[in-house]
């Protein structure tokens, strides 16, 4: 009898030893994926983080600029609890030590992530590479051409480069800055494509005395900015509200195509205008 219940002890007694040791195992795959998925959201939040500030960093104009946008913009950008001194340790250009436009730069930055596993614990470090694009456009221009002209116009009207990158991409894609464009198919004439038949129309023939013929440059130049004070001030509002960054002057250029000039805007042909334009510092296509 004893035997009997030494036996039955023994054989519960390895039931709840190999019991024991299968929890701890379930426990233990348990612990690491949390661990695994914790380290996952944090390497993608130092990575984000990176991305962003490596776009902010694209649109400065100076390394002492980037260092400090990027800083800030790093710290701000991080919102994994899991993941703690985030920081910026290094930005370099790639194709030498001046800060230029179209040159690679890279940066770097590291953060340290917490998981609940010790060995996934630890500083972690990334990096990102992106062309930098300066913002600044050199408004310096030669008042004898036509872009000379009219960024001195819109310059004097208070408009920022981005709201005057959106008018020269409208004008630029409907004359090629020709004061006396026609096209036949659609009868849009003069330096903003104005359509023919039209009130608008009428009032430029007026502006330049009934001719018969397209007014001179200067004509067309003023009745622009009579346009935009006396029947677009809903353009001219959105123009002087727009500030310097590329996305409003995209936003811009859409409302100028479609608003000003009655065009459905060509989102395709105002991001290569405008991108052409943030780069060179020159509309062309």
């Amino acid at each position: 009898m004893l035997r009997k219940l030494r036996a039955k002890y023994n054989k519960g007694t390895g039931e709840m030893l190999g019991l024991s040791i299968v929890s701890l195992i379930i426990v233990a795959v348990l612990i690491a994926l949390v661990a695994i998925i914790q380290y996952s959201y944090a390497v993608d939040s130092v990575v984000n983080a990176t991305n962003v500030s490596a776009r902010a960093a694209a649109l400065c104009n100076s390394f002492s600029e980037a260092r400090d946008k990027t800083l800030t913009i790093t710290e701000n950008s991080n919102t994994n609890p899991n993941v703690s001194e985030i920081k910026v340790i290094d930005i370099k250009n790639l194709e030498g030590n001046d800060w230029r436009t179209g040159d690679m730069i890279e940066i770097k930055v590291t953060a340290r992530i917490h998981t609940i596993l010790p060995i996934l614990s630890g500083v972690y470090e990334t990096s990102s590479m992106v062309v930098i694009e300066n913002r600044k456009v050199d408004m310096n221009r030669d008042l004898s051409t036509v872009e000379g002209k009219l960024v001195d116009i819109f310059s004097r009207r208070g408009y920022s480069q981005a709201a005057i990158a959106a008018m020269l991409s409208y004008i630029y894609d409907a004359s090629g800055y020709s004061a006396y464009f026609y096209d036949p198919d659609t009868e849009r004439a003069g330096l903003c494509g104005w359509r023919r038949n039209t009130a608008r129309f009428d009032r430029l023939m007026e502006a330049g005395g009934n001719s018969g013929i397209l007014p001179e440059l200067d004509v067309q130049l003023e009745f622009i900015q009579s346009e935009l004070d006396e029947h677009y001030m809903g353009t001219d509002t959105i123009l002087m509200n727009t500030g310097d960054d590329i996305e409003e002057a995209y936003y811009a250029a859409a409302y100028v195509w479609q608003y000003f000039g009655l065009r459905a805007p060509d989102t395709v042909k105002i991001r290569d205008y405008i991108d052409g334009f943030y780069r060179t510092g020159y509309m062309h296509s």
